[in-house]
């Protein structure tokens, strides 16, 4: 892992969420999610709490793919990333490397996805989540 790579990935869209996020009046709080299983992903923005009143910006997700791969470690990458704002423009991120993503309430990604997954970011069988699909987890 690049330290100085990851900060200026988390920093460019962090950044670029501000720009979107300012735009609106008043703001107290913003909350980005952005979740991930091969090439499916899932991204909600929350504002005060409210889901959808200021669109992500377009270029984020390529940024976090990139952060994603950056951070990736031998038992595998993260799968939900959260970025967090504040109006003075101070952020945070967590990274979620172990839990199933919600995927905002939408559908699963296909085996495929998974299988994906796993061949972009190999990982010991005993790494690979207990939620994956059972037929890939013996596979990998």
């Amino acid at each position: 892992m690049d330290p100085e790579k990851v900060s200026s990935l988390q920093e460019q869209a962090a950044r670029s969420l501000f720009e979107a996020v300012n735009s609106l009046d008043e703001w107290q709080s913003a909350e980005f999610r952005f979740e991930i299983v091969g090439g499916y992903a899932s991204e909600a923005t929350l504002v005060d709490g409210d889901p959808n009143i200021v669109s992500a910006p377009i270029d984020i997700g390529g940024w976090l793919y990139e952060l994603r791969t950056e951070m990736a470690t031998p038992s595998g990458p993260w799968f939900t990333c959260t970025l967090s704002l504040t109006p003075s423009g101070e952020f945070g991120y967590n990274f979620d490397y172990d839990t199933e993503p919600k995927w905002d309430g939408g559908p699963r990604p296909s085996d495929d996805e998974y299988e994906r997954d796993l061949q972009e970011f190999p990982r010991s069988q005993e790494d690979v989540p207990e939620w994956f699909p059972s037929n890939l987890s013996e596979r990998s």
